[in-house]
């Protein structure tokens, strides 16, 4: 079993978007910023806030904001 299929959803999805900041362009990207922070509430409507936090800092290195 790999190690991504071992976490947590919340921690699959911040996997996912670590990767997608990998491919990107080095400029700031807020368009894919409010796009991913509108998924994370979608997905994850009932987060604590330090979950909240954590992803949030998470999509905003990986979309230079």
């Amino acid at each position: 079993m790999s190690a991504v299929a071992e976490l947590q959803p919340l921690e699959r999805w911040m996997a996912r978007v670590r990767q997608i900041g990998a491919h990107r362009p080095h400029r700031a990207d807020y368009a894919a910023y409010e796009r991913l922070k509108a998924e994370l509430v979608r997905e994850f409507p009932c987060l604590t806030g330090a979950e909240y936090e954590r992803a949030v800092a998470a999509i905003s290195q990986a979309t230079g904001v």
